[in-house]
């Protein structure tokens, strides 16, 4: 065998028989095996190996390989005596092919060998780490369940080891959780209960290894799917786990402790926090981890931290996180702790050599704070209470968007750079401090603490001032997400200055910080304003813009430091503003109507501070303003009912008091439609409220015609406002006459051709006119318009025997009148005498009268009382005709009534609501 002229078949078919003769035989002591292992014969043991056709042959070639590797740990390495790397790639494999056998005799030998390998250096590709992790994946649990306790340990160190890549190890994960397999809940028992027995003096490394191998299960495993002694072992570890970390936390930075110790103990935080941080992601473990004490424990370690001469960078971020996710379920203990102070003080530094930190740390610190702000009220009080709280965030400020003092192009330069994933990381920390701001400024409880720290102040109102100017820097910079981060700061962002703009007097130390504030927050204003038409295109911010200058013109110190020349700028800015809202659709009806409020605020303040100077005459002072006005009246479809439009009548009423601009008005040449739409908002009952300011308006224009078609509609019935009322009002004069109400007396015009006995009297709310008593030229007015079956219902209306039998007599006013098709006799309300129906029989010969008198008479008498002497029973003056009629139903009570055709509106007898009606259908709408 020795000789190298031997051919590989010889040598192989002699080995073999060797082999053969002493499978069975005592290994110990063989000659044969003892001289391969003293000379260390690595290259004639590999020959057998991989030549061997008998399996048994390969297992016990590969146990003395196993003991000449242990007795020599280099020898595979060495130059002359060792294997090649394609040698030891098939020697890896052939060990494989062992340890994913069935027979366990076979298994242990490959378990043993490939973990001898691995602790020498030998690495495995990834075809190989596959094999392991899915072929050897039920081998791995065996050698874990039923192994001794160096066959456990070997088994752990095969994956962990063997296994490198995190996707091949998620395979064996998969084939665990697979159907044919089904090892997870296997697996999952007995490494947590070697995890808790591990014996970590002695072998610290099977903790760290366990806690890796978990930690990756944990990441792909359905809670919901566990079992119970899962969970239970789950929370077992990380008990142990809290408990061990700070053992070693409190054995950490001790004057005596030696380097090897420190590193060890760093190790177990290492390997702990990260075990903590995947748990802690789920939160069905959230409160499990708060009851073990996690918020106390890792707060200590953060402090413990903070206070070591070299803190691990690693260790200070897990803990941090998790203290932010276990916060939200229990922020009362982290307050206890003292938690939020040292998370304070751990985020923005780290040790007193550590660089200034950068956007990364302010983003973290920002995304504590949120997490704190998150759990509700105690979490914004534990932030309000800390005393470096609002420090933190000027210092993240000045970090992400430089010094106050530095120009423009620095301050675009910092905000507008992307990174490598194209996002505005610099931006997107700025707008997330402004918003934190914010929000603590909304509630009152704070507020006033936020106004007093100054530099905060600036640094936010800088950022606002600079912000409108993306639109002009360049188009192609402004994306839709960026206008998005605008519009959404520029929300919260106005509002905040206003308030800022209150509390200023009282907040801000000095008078030039005042100054400041006051003339940067109106330089915020305006540029909001003249961005909206080329840039964010956004009504509610510019509404919003248009309210914050009318704060500053109610502040007497906002006005005094704005002077006569502010205002005037502001003036040609809201001048300029609203010349062209008449030229483009982008400027709604509401933005119109924000800037002529914050416009009538201005030329207000100007009055008080030009009182004795010399102003520019009326009407060309006030000629914008009348454009305005107007423009905003003439689209008043436009104005929703949740719109205060009263600044327009209050200017209105202004401009009508000044006879330069009356006269300007009545040369105007839509001065027509004006007078037009001002009788159209007092006749509809939308603009109710609006209508003494319209009355007194059309009252100051001198338009007495227009005043008195208002007034007289508007005493009457509403009536709707549609688009074509303009022509109405044009076309439409209405004839109206003097009648005397016949229950209170008073005077009151009515339009002709109206039936009177369903018109409502605007003094007492009842019929202006009754139907005649029981005259047969009363009864003969009333006809039937629309047969319907008859019915019957007790005694108090009973159908009249007629030719017809549908006819019915009122028992109130003894007129003759028909029962509708299926309604209840008791729902009838008579259109003579308007009061609910309960009427008597009629005989024979009655009907038979009253048939011969329909001939001769054709309506009842209905005339207004001028002296209060009884109605006259002449029939000629009727204003019923029962051919013109029709029946329809109030819209609140829902009883039936009988009305003439084209009456617009009815009020109820019954429920005394007035219904609209509908020139072309009969029924409520």
């Amino acid at each position: 065998m020795s000789n190298i002229l031997s051919t590989t078949v010889e040598v192989a078919k002699t080995a073999e028989d060797i082999v053969l003769n002493l499978v069975e035989s005592d290994f110990a002591t063989c000659p044969l095996w003892l001289d391969l292992i003293e000379k260390a014969n690595v290259r004639l043991v590999f020959r057998v190996v991989v030549v061997s056709k008998q399996p048994s042959v390969q297992v016990t070639a590969a146990r003395k390989l196993i003991d000449i590797v242990f007795s020599h740990p280099d020898i595979l390495d060495d130059e002359e005596f060792g294997l090649s790397t394609d040698e030891k790639t098939t020697l890896v494999s052939m060990l494989i092919n062992f340890f994913v056998n069935f027979d366990p005799r076979t298994s242990v030998v490959g378990v043993l060998a490939l973990t001898l390998l691995l602790k020498n250096g030998q690495l495995l590709d990834a075809e190989q780490m596959e094999r392991v992790a899915v072929e050897g994946a039920v081998s791995l649990v065996y050698w874990m369940q039923r192994g001794t306790e160096r066959q456990q340990e070997n088994a752990v160190k095969l994956l962990h080891d063997g296994v490198t890549d995190p996707a091949i190890l998620n395979k064996f994960y998969e084939k665990l959780q697979a159907p044919s397999v089904q090892r997870e809940t296997a697996f999952l028992l007995e490494l947590g209960q070697q995890l808790l027995d591990v014996e970590i003096k002695t072998n610290p490394d099977g903790l760290f290894k366990r806690c890796r191998l978990m930690q990756g299960l944990l990441q792909v495993t359905d809670f919901d799917a566990l079992p119970s002694d899962c969970m239970e072992i789950i929370e077992e570890v990380s008990a142990y786990l809290l408990h061990l970390a700070d053992e070693e936390n409190e054995k950490l930075g001790h004057a005596n402790e030696e380097v090897e110790e420190k590193t060890l103990r760093e190790k177990f935080l290492l390997v702990i926090t990260r075990f903590l941080s995947v748990l802690v992601q789920l939160r069905t473990f959230h409160s499990t981890l708060v009851h073990q004490g996690a918020i106390e424990k890792l707060t200590s370690v953060l402090n413990r931290q903070k206070n070591v001469a070299e803190p691990l960078r690693e260790v200070v971020d897990n803990t941090r996180r998790l203290l932010r996710k276990l916060c939200v379920c229990e922020v009362p203990r982290l307050v206890a702790c003292n938690g939020v102070d040292i998370l304070l003080e751990t985020v923005m530094k780290y040790d007193e050599n550590d660089v200034e930190p950068d956007s990364e740390r302010v983003a973290e610190m920002l995304e504590t704070f949120n997490a704190v702000v998150e759990c509700g009220v105690a979490g914004r009080s534990a932030l309000m209470e800390t005393d470096n709280f609002f420090s933190s965030l000027a210092q993240g400020y000045k970090i992400v968007c430089g010094d106050i003092s530095e120009d423009e192009a620095v301050l675009v330069a910092k905000l507008l750079d992307t990174g490598s994933d194209g996002r505005n990381a610099g931006l997107d920390i700025a707008c997330g401090l402004c918003l934190l701001v914010f929000l603590f400024a909304r509630e009152g409880a704070y507020r006033e603490r936020v106004f007093q720290e100054t530099l905060l102040l600036k640094y936010i109102v800088a950022m606002m001032d600079w912000f409108p100017s993306i639109f002009s820097i360049n188009e192609e910079l402004v994306t839709a997400e960026l206008k998005a981060k605008f519009c959404l700061i520029f929300a919260s962002g106005l509002p905040f200055l206003k308030t800022a703009i209150t509390f200023a007097g009282r907040s801000l130390p000095g008078p030039e910080d005042k100054r400041a504030l006051i003339k940067n927050t109106m330089s915020v204003y305006t540029k909001t304003l003249t961005t909206f038409g080329g840039g964010h295109h956004s009504a509610e911010l510019f509404c919003a813009s248009c309210e914050g200058l009318k704060s500053l013109f109610h502040s007497n110190s906002a006005v005094a430091v704005l002077g006569d020349d502010g205002l005037k700028e502001l003036e040609t800015l809201l001048r300029e503003q609203i010349f062209r809202s008449l030229k483009t659709s982008t400027y709604s009806v509401k933005c119109v109507v924000a800037l002529l409020e914050a416009a009538a605020d201005v030329l207000f303040a100007q009055s008080i501070l030009c009182d004795d100077q010399l102003v520019e005459e009326e009407p060309a002072r006030s000629s914008w303003l009348v454009a305005g006005v107007l423009h905003a009246l003439f689209n008043w479809e436009s104005l929703g009912d949740d719109l205060d439009v009263s600044i327009l009548f209050t200017l209105l009423q202004q401009f009508c008091s000044s006879s330069e601009i009356c006269s300007f008005l009545h040369d105007h040449i839509d001065y027509a439609k004006l007078v037009e739409i001002m009788v159209m908002f007092a006749r509809d009952s939308k603009w109710r409220r609006w209508r003494k300011y319209v009355l007194n308006t059309l009252l100051l224009l001198g338009e007495q015609d227009a005043l008195e078609q208002a007034t007289q509609v508007g005493l009457l019935e509403p009536v709707p406002m549609q688009t074509s009322t303009m022509s109405l009002c044009r076309d439409n004069e209405l004839s109206m006459c003097a009648l005397r109400c016949f229950h209170c007396r008073e005077v009151v015009d009515a339009p002709v051709q109206t039936n009177l006995c369903i018109l409502t009297c605007p003094r007492c709310q009842k019929a202006i006119a009754v139907a005649s008593d029981n005259s047969p030229t009363a009864v003969e007015a009333v006809a039937s318009v629309v047969k319907h079956k008859s019915t019957t219902n007790g005694g108090a209306l009973r159908r009249v025997l007629s030719a017809e039998d549908h006819e019915f007599v009122c028992v109130n006013c003894s007129n003759v009148l028909e029962l509708p098709d299926g309604l209840d006799p008791s729902e009838i309300v008579c259109p003579h005498c308007l009061q609910l129906a309960s009427v008597k029989k009629t005989s024979q010969s009655m009907t038979s009268a009253l048939s011969c008198e329909r001939k001769r008479s054709s309506g009842s008498s209905v005339r207004s009382v001028e002296s209060g002497g009884s109605l006259s029973k002449d029939s000629s003056s009727s204003g019923i005709d029962v051919r013109d009629t029709k029946v329809v139903s109030c819209g609140h009570c829902g009883k039936h009534l009988i009305v003439k055709n084209g009456t617009s509106a009815v009020k109820c007898p019954s429920c005394h609501g007035v219904s609209k009606l509908s020139t072309t259908t009969s029924e409520f709408f």
